[in-house]
């Protein structure tokens, strides 16, 4: 996990062999203990411990599912918004491409890593109508001003915001203008 350029808890799976084999010779070497005086008694400590955990790891999945039930719920939100405003053969560009293609139906492509002038040939080709700008996922840092600088081929359709007075978007959906290349 920490080889691969950022650590995430995905690649922690390769480990859970080796974890488990040292938990279970601690089971093991608890109940050895116990067993002397009584074998019920080392087999209900070990179970008690066992559930214990389980209880306190369910606790703990709970709270964080919890804390995390409304992170991305713009991107639904907008999703939802495209599949009720758009067609069916419309285009997106997102970096959100899962949840997008999820929620709106859509084709959806990405912005990758690509420059500028690949991207401007890209939305030509595919024909792209809408194109979303968000604080949810990493994007080329010429995205966030090409709608300005386009102003004549993208307007601002739809706007997520992070505060109630609504001056710090965090997601904004542009639709293409005019006929689409």
């Amino acid at each position: 996990g920490i080889i691969g350029g950022g650590m995430e808890d995905r690649y922690l799976m390769s480990i859970f062999p080796a974890v488990f084999i040292v938990a279970a010779n601690g089971f093991i070497k608890i109940y050895d203990l116990i067993k002397r005086y009584n074998k019920y008694i080392g087999i209900a400590i070990v179970l008690i411990i066992l559930i214990l955990g389980g209880i306190l790891q369910l606790r703990y999945a709970d709270s964080i599912i919890k804390a995390k039930q409304s992170s991305y719920y713009q991107v639904k939100l907008a999703g939802l918004w495209l599949k009720q405003v758009s067609d069916k053969n419309d285009v997106v560009i997102s970096q959100s491409n899962p949840q997008i293609a999820y929620y709106s139906e859509r084709d959806v492509y990405g912005y990758g890593d690509m420059p500028e002038e690949q991207f401007q040939k890209l939305i030509e080709e595919i024909k792209t109508r809408y194109m979303m700008v968000s604080i949810f996922e990493q994007h080329p840092e010429w995205v966030f001003s090409y709608p300005e600088r386009n102003k004549d081929k993208w307007v601002p359709v739809q706007a997520y915001f992070f505060d109630q007075e609504q001056k710090q978007a965090i997601l904004v959906i542009y639709e293409h203008v005019g006929e689409i290349y």
